[in-house]
């Protein structure tokens, strides 16, 4: 589908600007928003169901199943704000996991600084 958008934008504009594409993106959400949902099996949004007064400020990652070893997807939470929300692999999910808080210059808690060492390493 965003071939098909970005291919109609470029007959119209050869180079779009940044302006360009969120107008018309704007434009297209508001024309059709049930159409972009993140609908899994009749649910609207699993970032909904994330009880976010649990999750700590650092980056954590969401399991969205009830065992983490069958889940299928994740989330990655930053500042109690799920800034990724569908991530397929557990592998995935700790590299950004570790890579926004390099990225982002994000201290973990003391007691996670081993776990957090070995990973990395």
């Amino acid at each position: 589908m965003v071939r098909i958008v970005v291919s109609e934008m470029m007959k119209m504009c050869k180079n779009p600007t940044k302006h360009n594409t969120t107008e018309k993106t704007k434009r297209i959400v508001a024309r059709y928003p049930k159409s972009l949902q993140d609908v899994i099996d009749g649910n609207v949004s699993l970032t909904e169901n994330v009880q976010m007064e649990k999750v700590p400020p650092t980056p954590f990652i969401v399991v969205c199943d009830s065992s983490s070893f069958a889940a299928e997807t994740f989330m990655l939470s930053i500042n109690k704000k799920i800034v990724i929300d569908c991530i397929t692999t557990f592998t995935s999910a700790i590299c950004l996991m570790l890579g926004s808080s390099y990225c982002f210059n994000i201290h973990c808690p003391v007691e996670l600084q081993s776990t957090l060492e070995f990973l990395q390493q």
